[in-house]
Parts: structure tokens; sequence; C-alpha cells
């Protein structure tokens, strides 16, 4: 076939069981119903896994992988992973937070589509109100002058009777009460005055409120240990020092770096990451004198935690699905053979150094690259069983 590299490269190569199956009863493999339903239609792994591909769902993809990805190179593509986000910060570091800012009240933005529209301003109606008087005037003065006075008389005592309740209740007449209006208008603005006891009262209720906010973050500042930011850089080099050390070199020496290196910064993706080495060795014994065998499920339940550690981790350039994404690529390429940690060795290059974020270089860097174990003694035999 004309094709056949490149078809041997479209598959997955490194993948423990070929059925969906073995994956679930072996390796601890949990399924929703839905991904039952597409497992039934899709019972081969990589045919399954495609399924997943072609949905756009690549975290579950990526967390098929995990779980069925050979041991070794699970570790590797969770390393990649790592680096992967360490680029991204690269380019856009997460904003740094301060404990202060908790409760901090913000500043409301509205924006211009949902503010409310400016008042209109008053209509100027002082013409026309010059111009109703003379008018009244001049009807008044008609009827004086062409009405019968005892007509004037009549009507006057029929309006009078007719605004007689109006009166009782308000001290006034209709007429009287829309002739002084006429007169008093002068068409402004409503004017709210500032100190009123109300907002008096709201003044001092955000100023009770954050007083007890400080108060509550003297507390915090006070029971949290201060943060040391240079032993952190320290820890996170050392993960990923011992990580790909144990990666290219994978004996029971570097997987106890993994381990050790690894509970220092366990809440951290670096830190976690070196703890998925140490699990996908295989033996839970540091001291390689007896076989503990690492529990099915416990390397790829840790690898899917530390993918989806990395997706929602603040800065960087990438949204969570664009993360997932990449992380899905990366792990397939793992999966297919066509990217291994062979092609650095081969360089004397290390991915995470390349950043020049984890300085200074690992003692040991030209072992790491030169694929050199850091034991002499022969690994104990049984621990070859367990070994992904």
């Amino acid at each position: 076939m004309s094709d056949k590299l490149e078809w041997m490269n479209h598959h997955v190569i490194l993948f423990q069981h070929p059925k969906v199956k073995e994956v679930v009863e072996k390796e601890q493999y949990k399924q929703t119903t839905e991904l039952e339903e597409l497992a039934d239609k899709n019972p081969d792994s990589e045919a399954y896994l495609h399924a997943l591909e072609d949905q756009g769902n690549y975290k579950d993809a990526c967390g098929f992988i995990a779980y069925n990805l050979h041991r070794r190179a699970a570790a590797w593509w969770g390393y990649l992973c790592v680096v992967d986000l360490l680029k991204e910060l690269k380019q856009s570091p997460a904003k740094p937070r301060d404990i202060a800012d908790i409760g901090k009240p913000r500043p409301l933005h509205v924006p211009d589509w949902a503010k409310m529209p400016e008042p209109p301003k008053p209509a100027d109606y002082s013409k026309e109100l010059a111009e109703m008087e003379k008018a009244s005037a001049e009807l008044k003065s008609a009827i004086k002058k062409n009405v019968p006075q005892d007509i004037q008389d009549t009507v006057q005592e029929a309006i009078d009777i007719a605004c007689q309740p109006f009166k009782e209740k308000f001290g006034t007449t209709p007429f009287e009460a829309l002739e002084r209006f006429c007169k008093n208008y002068k068409g402004e603005n409503i004017v709210i005055d500032e100190n009123s006891p109300i907002f008096k009262a709201r003044d001092e209720l955000v100023a009770k409120i954050e007083e007890v906010r400080q108060g509550t973050i003297d507390k915090i500042k006070k029971a949290l240990p201060p943060v040391d930011h240079a032993k952190i850089k320290k820890y996170k080099a050392a993960c990923l020092d011992s990580l790909y050390k144990y990666i290219v070199a994978p004996d029971h020496v570097n997987a106890a770096a993994c381990l050790q290196s690894g509970n220092q910064l366990a809440d951290k993706p670096e830190g976690l990451a070196s703890l998925v080495g140490f699990w996908s060795y295989g033996n839970m014994a540091t001291d390689n004198k007896m076989v503990v065998k690492t529990p099915a499920g416990l390397m790829a339940n840790g690898l899917t935690n530390l993918l989806l550690m990395c997706a929602l981790a603040e800065g960087g350039t990438k949204s969570f699905d664009e993360r997932y994404e990449s992380y899905f690529k990366i792990g397939y390429s793992v999966a297919s053979g066509a990217n291994n940690w062979g092609d650095w060795v081969a360089v004397s290059k290390v991915p995470h150094q390349e950043l020049n974020d984890y300085d200074p270089p690992h003692p040991d860097a030209q072992k790491i690259a030169g694929n050199k174990p850091a034991q002499t003694d022969p690994a104990h035999p049984a621990v070859q069983r367990f070994r992904g």
C-alpha cells in the first residue's frame, strides 16, 4: 500500500485493551448511560474513541485515553499537557489574587443598551400659559358684559354647589388649584435631598459591612501561612524534573523521586503530574523490596483530574474547550506512537526546561537527556509485571 505509513500513524498502538468492555472491567473505567450506549454501538476501543471525537466530546475522549493508554505513555501525555499549559501561561499569565479582594464591592458596569434613557428636559409652557390667561381674561370680560347678572349668579351658585365636596376635602376648588398650579409651574426637575435620612442610613450600613469584611480578611490573613513563591517555583521544577527523569528511565529510584516531589505540591498541575508518574510505575512500595500493586484506575483517575486541573487553570490563551481539544490531540499523537520522549532524548533537551522558567537546570539534566538510569542495581523481577 502506498499510504501504509500514513495509515498506521492514524491508529492507536499503545492502547492496553482492544475492547471498551475490557477497559471497564480491568481498569475501573466509569461510564454514564450515554457512554455505555455509545460503547454498545462501538465496542472496539479505537472506534469508541473516534466516535467521541466525532461528537466533539474531547473531555470524555481524554478520559478514555487515560484509562486505556500504556502507563508510561500516559505519564508522558500528562507531562506534555502540563508543558502545554505552561506555554500558555508564559504568553498570558494569570492575574494574581489578593485575599483583600474577597467580598470587595465592585462598581456595577451597566452596558449602554441596558441604561435608562435620559429624562427629557422639561418643556417651557410659559408662552402657552400666558396665552391661556389672556384668553381666560377676555372670556370673563365678554361673559360679564353680555350675560345678564342673574344668569351669572345662577351659574356661579351651581359651580359652588358642585365644588363644595372637593373644597371640604382639599380646602380649595378645582379651579383654584389649577390656577395656582399654572402660576407656580416653572418647569423644574424634582430635586433629591442628599441629606435625607434614608441616604444617611445607607451610608452607615455600607460602612458597617466594610468594617466586618476588613475584620474577616484580617483573620484569614493571620490564619493562613504566607505564600512562599520562591519555594513553590523550586517544587514545581523538582516535580517536572523528577517526572521527566522517570519517564526516560522508569526505575524504582526515579519513581520514588516522583512520589516525594509530587507530595510537596499535590494541589498544582506539576505536583499532580509527578504523582501520576509514580502511580504509573505499578508498585506502591518505593523500596523495591516488595510489590504492592497500584490499584486499578488510580493512575488514570489521577490523570483525568490532572487534565481537568489544567483545563480550569486561570490565565493562558485558550478556553476550557480549546484546552481539552489540545490535550486530546496530544494524547492521540502519543497513543499512535507519533509523539514520544525519544526525539527529545536524541537532541539532549528537556521540554519543560526549554521554557526557561525552571532555573537552575536539574543537576542530573545530562543523565535525563541521555536516558541513563540513576540506579545501577537491577529492578526487582516482580515489578516488571506491573510496570506500565
